[in-house]
């Protein structure tokens, strides 16, 4: 049995009663007074108000008495607190009375009644009520008029066969529950709209008469021996308690059960808890009631009572024995402000949550962490080694000692969190964008920066990918997440776990370019991965950088070059914006300066400017025919050294290409060259004087040139 404290036994009336009590019934008026109705053997009546803000030694204060009001004595008695009237039940007749003077208002004739249930659901909008009255052989349902206050004899009555007299009876919903007997007993349902019965479950052994409760949910509790079973008003089963024996009789004060046993035990239960809450001895006590949070008891002669501990201190101790559904029932039922009471629910759900995640329900544990919006930095510390120091110092320890998690459990508890990171995350990122680009973080969160909330979150993620050998995950996250990334607790993760791939790539998304391009360099000869061999990758990711990383780019593309000019030169041609948008006169002026292995690297460089991306600037066109002429230059010496005479000129292919790129290019600036080709040993190029004069537009000169050097009548007219 758990030790925990629902109620406290108080004796009520130290003065024993007259008369031995018979019938006992209780309810809370619009007020919030609790009153209660006490039936005795001599057929008289009290009306007793229980002062429950009042600390006496006598807290039941005698109202009113009514004196032999029935012929016999009363043996249930039903209180209308509505209608002002009480309903009882006497020598097999159904009266009811004033609730006010205890005047006989009517009673049920022709009826020999074995008990009697009324239908309390539909008062407010009706001016009858229903009351189902059980004979020997039937059901019969008749109306009683509030307006003439009397039974509705002019209604038709509606009956309901049964196999035999049954035992007990309740209203529920659009049924009537009875219990009946055939070969055994059997939980019966009659329906009222096609008079249909339904055979439910069996009843048990029956002992003495079915115990019933209509709960506040409009839910039924009925006893089988000792297992009570809730239904609902579909006659579903919702729940069940299992007593210690059977009860004879039952009272639902919320959120508890609370039995009465033969054995003159009082036993507190409740469905959200399967163990025993409380148990009491009692002295022969025989009638139970409830009325709001307490419940009375009688035996013969004397009233006790059972005094609801404060909620405050059955909150506590609830969550110390770690039963918190019960505890946040419980907690609904303190009265204090609303701020105050969704901070004792807010911190109830935390304790269930860490308690799921001892338990080893890691699924349940963060679903409920994620509910009710606990604070990240609380659910990560669940794992000692997910923060980083500064982390830890931000949040105290947790409530209950976590235990240490190894292999599959491990894995198991890491995933949990992993979809509780992501799933928290979205709803940040959600609300960030809804409130255009700021989020309003709860305020018991310790990191009220969204930048640092998205660090932690994006961080623990990938600790979490890593531990759990998820490492087909990691790259595409650290490229998606990496600007939120703790740089040097993931540096630290990705090294550990030799992810040299991943580690460049979260370089790449913190700007880190350096580190990035130095580990390049070291892996390409001897690559941990072949993704990383030879120049490629350091190549491609020169080409991602753009024109604010320029000195970099050059300073890095240094040793590309030196090892393989052609290759290094793609640093600078590939069509893409960031290359395209790179300072082309620093580019040229560097492969000038480390193109020593191969000088015609410049040359490619600018015919790319000029063919392919159509360079117009006349620098570039000036220093590629400055270029071609020093080519040719040479080859012209070379030639000169192996002839004698006056020879002409061979169009050799340095000749073709520069006579071809003056023709076609309009950006050059002619000017410039016309006097080089006066000096030997291209002063005998006279072509190539002849479109340099054209497109100065001295064309007498050319045509001078054209028709009588080169004896060249097509360029002529041209």
């Amino acid at each position: 049995m758990l030790k925990f404290k629902a109620f406290t036994r108080i004796e009520a009336n130290r003065q024993k009663l007259p008369y031995d009590i018979t019938a006992l019934d209780s309810w809370s008026a619009t007020d919030g007074k609790l009153y209660f109705i006490v039936c005795w053997e001599k057929c008289h009546v009290g009306i007793y108000e229980f002062l429950t803000n009042v600390k006496s030694k006598e807290p039941i204060n005698l109202l009113k008495t009514f004196r032999q009001i029935t012929p016999k004595p009363i043996t249930k008695v039903v209180v209308v607190p509505e209608w002002e009237i009480f309903v009882a039940l006497s020598d097999g007749e159904v009266f009811v009375h004033s609730l006010n003077n205890g005047q006989l208002c009517d009673k049920l004739k022709n009826v020999k009644t074995l008990d009697f249930s009324l239908d309390l659901s539909k008062l407010k909008s009706k001016e009858d009520m229903a009351i189902c009255a059980s004979t020997k052989k039937k059901l019969v349902i008749v109306q009683y008029s509030k307006r003439h206050e009397c039974f509705n004899n002019s209604a038709e009555w509606s009956d309901y066969l049964l196999p035999s007299p049954p035992k007990g009876v309740a209203w529920l919903g659009e049924s009537i529950v009875t219990c009946t007997r055939k070969d055994q007993w059997y939980y019966e349902a009659v329906s009222l709209s096609d008079g249909q019965t339904r055979e439910m479950f069996p009843a048990g052994s029956m002992k003495h008469d079915a115990v019933m409760v209509l709960l506040p949910t409009r839910e039924l509790a009925v006893l089988v021996d000792n297992k009570m079973i809730v239904l609902n008003k579909n006659l579903d089963k919702t729940g069940d308690v299992i007593w210690n024996d059977s009860p004879i009789g039952l009272v639902y004060s919320e959120p508890y059960f609370v039995a009465l046993l033969p054995n003159f035990t009082i036993e507190v239960r409740a469905r959200e808890v399967p163990t025993l809450l409380q148990k009491i001895e009692v002295e022969k006590v025989k009638l139970i009631a409830g009325g709001g949070n307490f419940v009375f008891l009688t035996n013969n002669r004397d009233i006790f009572y059972l005094e609801p501990s404060p909620f405050e201190k059955q909150c506590d101790s609830l969550v110390e024995k770690m039963h918190h559904h019960l505890a946040l029932v419980v907690a609904g039922l303190i009265n204090e402000d609303q701020d105050r009471k969704n901070e004792r629910r807010f911190s109830i759900n935390e304790s269930y949550a860490a308690r799921l995640f001892v338990q080893h329900k890691f699924k349940e544990c963060f679903d409920k962490y994620l509910s009710i919006n606990s604070d990240p930095l609380k659910v990560i510390r669940l794992f000692p080694n997910l923060l980083t120091t500064r982390m830890k110092d931000l949040v105290k320890e947790p409530a209950y000692s976590t235990p240490l998690l190894t292999g599959i459990q491990a894995d198991e508890a890491r995933g949990g969190l992993i979809d509780y990171l992501n799933s928290l995350r979205q709803i940040v990122d959600l609300e960030r964008l809804h409130a255009e680009k700021t989020a309003q973080l709860p305020p018991h969160w310790q990191l009220q920066n969204l930048d640092e909330i998205f660090s932690l979150l994006d961080t623990t993620l990938l600790k979490c990918y890593i531990q759990n050998n998820k490492t087909q995950l990691v790259g595409p996250f650290v490229r998606r997440r990496g600007k939120t990334l703790d740089l040097m607790e993931s540096e630290r993760q990705l090294k550990k776990a030799e992810l040299t791939e991943e580690l460049v790539q979260l370089y790449q998304s913190k700007g880190e370019h350096k580190k990035a391009l130095d580990l390049l360099k070291n892996c390409h000869t001897n690559p941990p991965t072949p993704s990383l061999a030879g120049l490629k990758p350091s190549i491609k990711y020169l080409q991602l950088l753009g024109k604010e990383s320029m000195d970099i780019i050059l300073t890095y593309s240094k040793w590309i070059l030196e090892d393989d000019p052609l290759a290094g030169l793609s640093i600078f041609t590939e069509d893409s914006d960031e290359v395209m948008e790179l300072d082309r006169s620093k580019v040229v002026l560097h492969l000038e300066n480390v193109s020593k292995k191969d000088p015609s690297i410049v040359q490619k460089y600018l015919e790319h400017l000029v063919g392919r991306w159509k360079e117009e600037r006349p620098e570039s066109h000036n220093k590629l025919v400055n270029i071609y002429i020093s080519k040719l230059r040479i080859k012209l010496q070379d030639q000169s050294k192996g002839t004698k005479g006056e020879k002409p000129v061979r169009m050799i292919e340095e000749r073709k290409v520069l006579i071809k790129f003056l023709e076609e290019s309009q950006h050059y600036n002619a000017e410039k060259f016309i006097y080089t080709f006066h000096q030997p040993p291209l002063s005998k190029l006279f072509h190539e004087r002849a479109i340099l004069l054209g497109r100065l537009e001295k064309h007498e000169p050319a045509l001078t040139i054209y028709a009588h050097i080169l004896k060249d009548h097509k360029m002529a007219l041209r």
